[in-house]
This record gives structure tokens, C-alpha cells and sequence, in this order.
């Protein structure tokens, strides 16, 4: 089963539009999703980060969660201007990790899900909320979706922001406990 995606990453200008994607479903989990996305738009990258969320090096209680997300835009190969932007950006590669808003506070990737369909004629997007942010490595695409009997979904929409929020030092240091292993990791690859 194929489904339609829009897909979003804020602050790269990266912006995918009705995207077909075959080898997921609406039960894949977002982390599939972008691995989907991944392949057929190989200028979209992204690096994700084991957290461990109590400190206690057990890993049955760690967290996948995002570190860095990267994207060459190119206006030859099917770059597209994101729809709230003032100008079309110049072609060229841009990458946000999750220490960029560091030095100045704390700083984490969100992911946003919602479709977007018909009821009775009319086009509406419902967003989809699921308390806590669960992993995008476990979290399916279509989880804590509700919408109204007849609603007919068109398109599943992904949005990721890089966000500066406040956090307790030692979730604080865990983050940052992950992002330097997800830093290792990409120089060691590099």
C-alpha cells in the first residue's frame, strides 16, 4: 500500500510535497516513514541519538530521538520553495543539530503529524497529538489519529522544528550525553 506524504523539516528549507511513498503504510512508524523518504530523496538526511532517560545504562528504558537533520537544496533536482518562506533560498547544504541553540539554552527536535482530507466536500487538516513526544523510532504515523466517520484521508503531513525549550539539568545533560555519542558517531563514519 502506498500513501501520500508532505514532509517539512523547519529551518533547513527543506519541503516535499505529495510524496508517494511505497514501501509504508500509515502503521509504519515515523522513523520509517523518513527512511522512506530517505530513498527517494536522497538530498534529505538526518542522525538519530540514544538517550537514556534515567541515567541507569539499562538500554530497556532508552529513547531514539533526533540529533541532526541535513538537506541540499537544489533548484535543479526538485528543491521547492517551503510555502512560509519569503524568497526562494539559494541552492546549497544546510544542516541543524540539536546543540546548535545549545550555548544559549536547551534545544530539541519536535515532530508534528496530521492529515489532511475531505468531509462532505470540504478540505480539512486534523493534527494529530500524542502526549510526552513519544520516539519517533516507535511512534506509527497514523497513532492517536482521530477523525470524523466520512473523513477521507488524502495526505499524511510531517513537520519537524529544531526547538529551544527549558529543561532540568540532569535531562539537560542526558540530551547532551547523547547528542556527543551521535557527534562520535558521524565523525567516525565520516
Amino acid at each position: 500500500m502506498a500513501i501520500k506524504v508532505n514532509f517539512r523539516v523547519v529551518g533547513v528549507y527543506c519541503f516535499f510535497k505529495d510524496l508517494q511513498l511505497e514501501d509504508v503504510n500509515p502503521d509504519s512508524t515515523v522513523a520509517q516513514v523518513m527512511e522512506a523518504i530517505k530513498a527517494v530523496r536522497p538530498s534529505f538526511n538526518y542522525i538519530s541519538a540514544t538517550l537514556d532517560r534515567d541515567g541507569d545504562g539499562d538500554p530497556s528504558n532508552d529513547k531514539e530521538i533526533m540529533y541532526k537533520m541535513l538537506y541540499k537544496f537544489n533548484k535543479e533536482t526538485g528543491s521547492v520553495q517551503p510555502p512560509n518562506t519569503f524568497e526562494l533560498p539559494e541552492d546549497g547544504f544546510r544542516d541543524l543539530d540539536a546543540t546548535f541553540a545549545a550555548a544559549g539554552g536547551d534545544s530539541n527536535w519536535q515532530y508534528y503529524r496530521s492529515v489532511t482530507g475531505t468531509l462532505d466536500g470540504k478540505r480539512y487538516t486534523i493534527q494529530q497529538i500524542s502526549p510526552g513526544q513519544p520516539s519517533h523510532a516507535k511512534q506509527p504515523l497514523n497513532a492517536d489519529l482521530q477523525v470524523p466517520e466520512g473523513f477521507a484521508i488524502e495526505t499524511y503531513n510531517l513537520t519537524w522544528r529544531l526547538l529551544r525549550i527549558q529543561m532540568k539539568a540532569e535531562n539537560r545533560l542526558r540530551f547532551m550525553e547523547a547528542y556527543v555519542k551521535a557527534m562520535k558517531k558521524e565523525l567516525e563514519q565520516s
